[in-house]
């Protein structure tokens, strides 16, 4: 059962004139107090002290001893005025959950802004998030035990700036904001290296898969051409061959010809010498024949030749095209993978840098 606070109403001071006054008109000996009686006394009633039910925030023990002590001081005093005890949201942050805070806001827009790890005074016990704010009671009672609100936009926070460690915590905060040196900016400047190379390489991978998976679907294709163009080539060449042991065959027999036309025209008529024209007309007829069929072949032939030259040259320019392709994207692959490992370095550095920082804050 809670215990109400009392409420008393001011008792004014007894203006002496006034009872005077009174005194005189009412002219009668049995009203001559003495003054002394009369006068009244302090009319403030000294406030009635309700017991401290240690309800304290079991948040305020990741406080620094310091810390802690004008907390339950604040909290007492509270606790006097209302009946109740102050609610601490945030009190102690380890710098991993300020680093994971930070990152969540600066580079995923979420929560509130949050300083660098190692850079808020939640890290070193030095800080609390009260639940409620807005209460005259709460604010009194905390700027009385050594706790200030430092931040406008955010009324909840208040750091306590009357401990003996808060001057102590500030210089190191401040060593750790120090551009380029500093631990904290160190570890922010590889945390954003870490998302602007990141960022890069997501949005570089895609256009480089694409391009990949066409040049492997050109190269498919180029092959394919390839082999139908060595099964060509490799036909023309023996028809080729063969043309030219046509040609070879036709080149006998024109010689032939001549040497019987050279025998025929050495004899005398005869029916051996008939015998003789008639075969080498049958042989002069075959050799035309065959002579149209050749000359239809070798045009053939070379029509089939140039279209072969053509379709040669035509692939060594797709195989050069290919080859450049592939030596864009072998450079590609290199830098993505450069990238890559410069991501994870920033990433590594970073842990480190976390972990000096912690060290350097007191638990």
């Amino acid at each position: 059962m809670s215990v109400q606070r009392l409420k008393f109403k001011e008792i004014d001071k007894i203006d002496l004139s006034e009872i005077s006054s009174i005194i005189d008109k009412k002219a009668s000996s049995s009203l001559n107090p003495k003054l002394d009686d009369i006068v009244a006394k302090n009319g403030d009633l000294l406030e009635v002290r309700i017991a401290y039910n240690s309800g304290w925030d079991r948040k305020s023990n990741g406080l620094t001893p310091d810390a802690k002590k004008k907390f339950l001081d604040a909290d007492k005093s509270y606790h006097r005025m209302t009946n109740t005890n102050m609610t601490i949201h945030v009190g102690k942050r380890d710098v991993n959950k300020q680093a994971e805070l930070y990152i969540k806001y600066k580079y995923y827009g979420e929560g509130n802004p949050v300083l660098w790890p190692g850079c808020s005074f939640h890290n070193w016990g030095l800080a609390i998030d009260l639940a409620i704010t807005d209460t005259e009671a709460l604010i009194k009672s905390l700027k009385q035990n050594g706790w200030k609100q430092t931040n406008k936009n955010n009324p909840w926070h208040f750091e306590c700036s009357g401990s003996r460690d808060y001057e102590k915590a500030a210089n190191v905060i401040k060593s750790f904001r120090v551009s380029k040196t500093g631990l904290a900016f160190r570890w922010s400047e590889q945390i954003a290296w870490y998302y602007q190379k990141t960022k890069t390489l997501n949005k570089r991978i895609p256009t480089y898969n694409n391009r990949l998976q066409e040049s492997k679907a050109y190269a498919q294709a180029l092959l394919s051409e390839i082999e139908s163009f060595n099964i060509d080539s490799q036909a023309l060449k023996s028809r080729t061959n063969n043309f030219n042991k046509d040609v070879g065959k036709f080149n006998i027999e024109h010689g032939k010809a001549n040497r019987l036309l050279t025998e025929i025209n050495s004899m005398h008529s005869s029916s051996q010498r008939t015998k003789k024209s008639n075969e080498y007309e049958r042989i002069l007829d075959k050799l035309e024949m065959e002579s149209v069929r050749i000359a239809k072949e070798d045009n053939a032939i070379e029509n089939e030749n140039k279209q072969a030259l053509s379709w040669n040259a035509q692939l060594h320019r797709e195989i050069a095209d290919y080859r450049r392709e592939d030596d864009c994207l072998t450079i590609e692959n290199k830098l993505l993978k450069k990238i890559a490992h410069e991501i994870e370095q920033h990433k590594s550095n970073a842990v480190l840098h976390l972990k000096s920082i912690e060290t350097q804050t007191w638990k």
